[in-house]
């Protein structure tokens, strides 16, 4: 691949990540007004704390601890990037992708 092409596609990539975290972005500032506006209304709502476990009506019965859960979803996600990453350093060059990545 010469030069020229190398960057290009980096350029490209770099362009669809920058328009990513736009997007992601302009959503964010609205659901954080959100945020902030049901929070607020809830505030004088609650005036008692009962610490005793209830069990919910949930489909299937209550949700499962999420520890164990979140720990194999993260290996399974560091995994996948390392893959990747690697195939993405192939076709776009080693740095521009890392530097995406990080």
């Amino acid at each position: 691949m010469t030069s020229r092409l190398v960057f290009r596609k980096a350029v490209y990539l770099l362009a669809a990540c920058w328009l990513s975290v736009a997007l992601a972005w302009a959503g964010t500032a609205k659901q954080v007004e959100n945020l902030i506006q049901a929070a607020r209304a809830q505030v004088g709502v609650t005036t008692g704390y009962d610490p005793s476990y209830q069990r919910i009506a949930y489909p299937g019965g209550d949700v499962a601890d999420a520890k164990p859960l979140m720990q194999m979803s993260s290996s399974v996600g560091a995994a996948i990037g390392c893959l990747v990453g690697a195939v993405l350093g192939g076709l776009f060059g080693r740095r521009p992708v890392y530097a995406g990545l990080c």
